[in-house]
């Protein structure tokens, strides 16, 4: 008897201990909401560090172009790396080839970094191609990720055709007059990119090549100065979102283009 009691007893206490040790529903509701809550506060810092990261990243991308540019003219008599609009596979132009989202021009221009060492500023890149594109652009074509985000200003060394230059280019260092308010490279908007030309030759206040605005509506410039900076856009025109297609010229944003056109030549 006594046995079969204490038995009783040690069995009672046990279904007590494992009650005591498992959580009722309203408390795990109760968990639930707390780490929802935590979530909720978490993921946008999150997202937000993500973003600086990335904002770090293409400005690191740049700043290395950016010194490419300056070895290319330093070991050409000051001349600038020469740029040109078109697709043509010729060693003429800083970079080769024609993005679009097929498979660009030539077929598979889009993913072959060939084109990006064939250009004249692929011997001072050759090591580190991925500078070509900004870590933000991460929508592929369809035959896979695109070799390249970044072009280059219309102004700097364009050439109108193989043998001569544009009226307005700007051709050797010295003709740079305040470098500190010129830019050269930047990160073209995933729907306006395709050759290594951005041009700004549009009417007043519109875009006929866009910027991109991956950071959160910024992009990231370099200057010929070297230095480099993330340009937050102020028209919400800019901030197109990508479609997978190509964009339409003359995107009206009369602040962000009065800003640009500003940076773009000597003043």
């Amino acid at each position: 008897m006594h046995d079969t009691l204490t038995g009783m007893i040690m069995s009672k206490r046990g279904a007590v201990s494992a009650r005591g040790l498992a959580f009722t529903l309203i408390e795990l509701l109760v968990v639930i909401a707390i780490i929802g809550v935590l979530a909720s506060m978490l993921l946008p810092a999150l997202s937000k560090a993500k973003t600086k990261a990335e904002g770090i990243g293409c400005l690191n991308n740049l700043k290395q172009l950016q010194m490419a540019w300056y070895l290319y003219a330093d070991e050409n008599q000051g001349r600038l790396v020469l740029n040109a609009p078109g697709n043509q596979v010729v060693s003429v132009r800083w970079v080769n080839g024609w993005l679009d989202w097929e498979d660009g021009i030539p077929d598979g221009a889009n993913t072959n970094k060939a084109l990006l060492t064939e250009g004249l500023l692929g011997p001072y890149t050759a090591r580190s191609l991925g500078i070509y594109k900004c870590p933000a652009d991460k929508i592929a074509s369809p035959i896979g990720p695109r070799v390249r985000s970044v072009s280059m200003n219309t102004y700097l060394a364009r050439l109108a055709d193989d043998q001569s230059y544009q009226s307005y280019a700007l051709r050797k260092s010295t003709d740079l007059k305040k470098p500190v308010m010129i830019w050269v490279f930047v990160d073209e908007h995933p729907d306006s990119i395709n050759d290594g030309l951005f041009s700004t030759l549009a009417p007043a206040d519109t875009f006929n090549d866009l910027p991109a605005s991956y950071h959160n509506g910024a992009c990231g410039f370099s200057f010929a100065d070297g230095h480099c900076e993330i340009k937050k856009w102020m028209d919400d025109a800019t901030k197109q979102p990508v479609r997978q297609k190509t964009l339409g010229i003359n995107v009206v944003a009369p602040r962000d283009v009065r800003w640009v056109r500003q940076r773009s030549t000597n003043q």
